[in-house]
């Protein structure tokens, strides 16, 4: 049978079981025996090594693996340990292993065993599965250089002038590099693996110490600080301001997580007659902590606040920030609770009472629950920022409000956040804006607007942003059609919220992900991501989850032809929606899939009902998206009714609300709506034209139970099909029309499809029929016809 002979570390073959392995391959071009071969990269020689240089070129495969991603990393330890470590210590540990996955992997259970955590300033410990093999290397090297090496781990940019500046050696080193501990770039040292900097780094009593030294040498200010800090052994002001300097800089380069750390290590060295400043800069720490995706590190900050500080404006202060967290993690009833506590001691300042009113409107919308309500505190909020006269904090609220407003119906709303975005300071709420944009129809100004929001948050470092900014490019893309980039943006968005502890945006993500696999076909990843998202829903109470968890897995059941599995799931959905006072067009998309299984099991009554609460809304707003979806449903609810002239009417309508926005898998299903009362019709060739080019659209979407379904419509179309050779039916609609002069624009209109298609349709033509020229293919049909 086949056999495989894996040889690792190939570079340390000896050379006799090298010459016994070369001797035995050439001899086995036929068999079925195979090699891998592994071998460590040289840095100083690039060729094959061992086995390499006597095998045949035509017979070797080269594969270069570099190390884990960070991502890889992640699921690494998820799968093997169980483990989801915050974003920070994450980028971290893959940064000391070096993506390496065994060390990672031993470095991880370390961790774990210490809850995960790491004092500020801390690094990462060597475990004991790693120490002895690392000090072994460090162990062989005389004092004076493991002393040089121990200088150069406490740098944070060693040089060979600082190092023997501290040693007052200047070959120091040389023996550190001959072992390949180091290795050097000029004057800068680099550890040739970080786990040997971790290990040459000391005892604690003589870090301190060294950095004390270290501070007086070094010139950078931010590095000549953190060398003092980690050398303090007492509370001191001047230090901690220093510190408080040193975060803003790191945060304005985009460090929020060193910015934090540094924060963290100034609340240490505050002095304890002055209490409040110490709460303070705990709060700054934690709100960098939360950008960076370390949300548990932040919540045990502001929650030692809430305990240590008296009622007032820092407690208050503490529970809003408290709030925040909830918001985004497991308990979004404890959340309001928090937000209404922090109103009620917030003693008028401005600044808390707004981000109090804020976070209860987005509650009412996390919850489902009492809409208006969440809209009264919007205006709340726009009133509070108008007091501090603060424009960024105005133009965010009058967006929040913008957004509460379009999600109770109110017209205009897109426009006045518009409006509220251009203002001075005013794009700071260009994020919101540009989720009113994905479900008001205006997909390019979403795009835009979330790719210089995604733009801004990595160069600000916050990546707690980015879970909610990827849900909703997603989804945008799923709009727009392109189901391989939504699937992408969907999955790293879903990896983030998992690292930074969000997990009701996990269970959104877990929402976009399952419609995506839903609308290809794949079931059972459809039906397992939506189940895992309800749980979080239901865990989390963070019932708008539904709104994207439950609708997925009812196009599922819709696509698989279970009219009454789509009906159990968006039934008590519609029913929420309704009381929560939702009247969002975008946000109601799934009623058209619940009227149409209402249709399908012939509750024609009911689904009229549902009819006018997608359709009063989308006039109300002038929602093209949400008007061709209820003249879908109209035309579906009058074929039922046998009344195939009204259904053609409303189809039309369809269509035309079609072409104010394109949404490539909404027009395919009225196209498919449309090929079907066409048939009953008795309109053979027309039905054939719909039906192909949903076929034809759902091909290109990737949407396999859909194309299905279009298929089976079309072969129940009457009469015998146009066929010639090897041409597809869709193919021969094209080829026909363009055979008869139509330009591909006119072909397109004619069959609904795009101009890339049609082009795309002609190249197989041209290719099957062995033709190159408009001109040639109608000789051929004219031929064919004959």
């Amino acid at each position: 049978g086949p056999v495989l002979v894996g040889i690792d570390d190939v570079q340390w073959l000896d050379s006799a079981s090298e010459a016994v392995v070369a001797f035995a391959s050439r001899r086995l071009r036929s068999a079925p025996v195979r090699l891998l071969l592994a071998r460590r990269p040289d840095d100083h020689d690039s060729a094959p090594l061992g086995l390499g240089r006597v095998l045949p070129d035509d017979r070797l495969q080269h594969l270069d693996v570099g190390p884990l991603s960070v991502g890889a990393v992640h699921r690494l330890l998820q799968d093997r340990l169980e483990i989801v470590f915050p974003r920070p210590i994450l980028h971290r540990l893959h940064e000391a292993s070096g993506g390496n996955p065994f060390f990672a992997l031993e470095l991880a259970r370390l961790l774990g065993r210490r809850g995960a955590r790491l004092a500020p300033g801390e690094r990462l410990p060597v475990p004991d599965t790693l120490h002895e093999l690392v000090q072994d290397r460090l162990a062989r090297l005389p004092d004076k250089t493991q002393e040089a090496l121990t200088v150069a781990a406490a740098l944070s940019q060693p040089t060979v002038d600082l190092v023997a500046a501290a040693t007052g050696d200047n070959r120091a080193l040389d023996d550190a590099v001959k072992a390949e501990i180091v290795e050097l770039d000029g004057d800068r040292i680099r550890f040739s693996h970080p786990l040997l900097a971790s290990a040459a780094y000391g005892s604690p009593h003589e870090r301190r110490a060294l950095h004390r030294q270290l501070a007086a040498l070094v010139e950078d200010a931010d590095e000549r600080v953190r060398h003092l800090a980690t050398g303090a052994t007492r509370p001191d002001e001047s230090v901690a301001r220093a510190l408080d300097e040193a975060a803003a800089r790191a945060v304005a380069r985009g460090a929020t997580g060193m910015g934090a750390e540094l924060l963290e290590q100034a609340a240490e060295l505050t002095p304890v007659d002055d209490p409040d400043e110490r709460l303070r800069r705990m709060l700054a720490a934690g709100e960098h902590h939360v950008y960076a995706g370390d949300r548990a590190r932040a919540h045990a900050l502001y929650e030692s606040v809430v305990d240590a500080a008296a009622p007032g404006r820092l407690h208050a202060d503490a529970l809003v920030r408290l709030g925040s967290l909830h918001k985004f993690g497991a308990d979004q009833s404890l959340a309001a609770d928090l937000y209404r506590a922090a109103i009620e001691e917030a003693e008028a300042e401005p600044t808390i009472l707004f981000e109090a009113h804020i976070g209860l409107s987005n509650m009412t919308v996390r919850m489902l629950d009492d809409l208006d309500a969440g809209t009264r505190h919007a205006r709340a909020a726009v009133e509070a920022a108008e007091r501090r006269q603060d424009p960024a904090r105005v133009a965010e609220a009058l967006v929040v409000l913008a957004w509460m407003e379009t999600m109770i119906g109110r017209p205009r709303a897109i426009d006045r956040a518009k409006r509220a975005v251009s203002l001075p300071h005013g794009e700071v709420a260009s994020d919101m804006l540009s989720c009113l944009l994905v479900f008001g129809d205006e997909l390019d100004g979403a795009r835009q607007l979330l790719e210089r929001w995604r733009t801004i948050v990595l160069e600000h470092g916050e990546e707690s942003s980015l879970p909610i900014l990827l849900r909703f490019w997603s989804y945008a893309e799923w709009l727009a059609g392109n189901w391989v980039e939504a699937a992408r943006l969907a999955e790293e968005g879903y990896e983030v919220a998992l690292t930074t502890g969000q997990r009701s945006h996990e269970a959104v993500l877990l929402g976009t992900k399952a419609l995506l696999a839903a609308s290809v076909g794949n079931v059972e990843q459809a039906r397992r991501d939506a189940e895992a998202g309800i749980g979080l829903v239901e865990a989390t109470a963070y019932w708008y989850g539904e709104l994207v968890c439950l609708p997925a897995l009812g196009l599922l059941e819709l696509s698989l032809g279970n009219a009454e599995a789509a009906h159990a799931l968006l039934e008590p959905l519609a029913a929420r929606a309704e009381a929560a006072g939702l009247r969002e067009p975008g946000h109601l998309r799934f009623l058209a899939d619940e009227i149409e299984a209402l249709v399908a099991l012939g509750r024609l009554d009911d689904a009229e009902v549902l009819l006018q609460r997608l359709e009063g809304p989308s006039r109300a707003l002038d929602r093209a998206s949400g008007l061709a979806l209820a003249a879908r449903c109209r035309a579906l609810i009058a074929g039922a009714r046998k009344d195939l002239v009204g259904a053609l009417e409303g189809l039309e309508e369809a269509l035309t609300q079609h072409d104010r926005v394109e949404i490539p898998f909404d027009r395919a299903r009225t196209l498919l709506v449309l090929g079907q009362v066409r048939r009953r019709s008795k309109q053979k060739r027309a039905a054939r034209e719909a039906l192909d080019a949903a076929a034809a659209t759902f091909d290109e979407l990737g949407a396999v139970l859909w194309a299905k379904r279009a298929r089976a419509e079309d072969a129940r179309v009457s009469g015998r099909k146009p066929s010639d050779g090897p041409l597809t039916p869709s193919e021969l609609r094209v080829a026909e029309l363009v055979a008869d002069g139509h330009s591909n624009k006119d072909v397109a209109a004619a069959l609904f499809l795009t101009p890339q298609t049609v082009e795309s349709h002609l190249k197989h033509i041209y290719a099957k029929l062995g033709i190159r020229s408009r001109t040639q293919l109608a000789r051929r049909l004219v031929k064919s016809r004959d």
